[in-house]
């Protein structure tokens, strides 16, 4: 798991977790970028 705040790995849970992961991470800091990264390199199925 990564010490940043700003970075959210996206895996295979729907969708809205990652939306309300991405709305609680910029009201909890005061980041001003998230950034979303896939949680494996081979990521086919988007």
């Amino acid at each position: 798991m990564t010490e940043n705040a700003d970075v959210i790995f996206i895996g295979n849970k729907p969708p809205m977790n990652y939306v309300l992961a991405i709305i609680t991470s910029l009201s909890a800091s005061n980041l001003k970028e998230i950034t979303e990264s896939p949680r494996t390199s081979h990521n086919n199925r988007c």
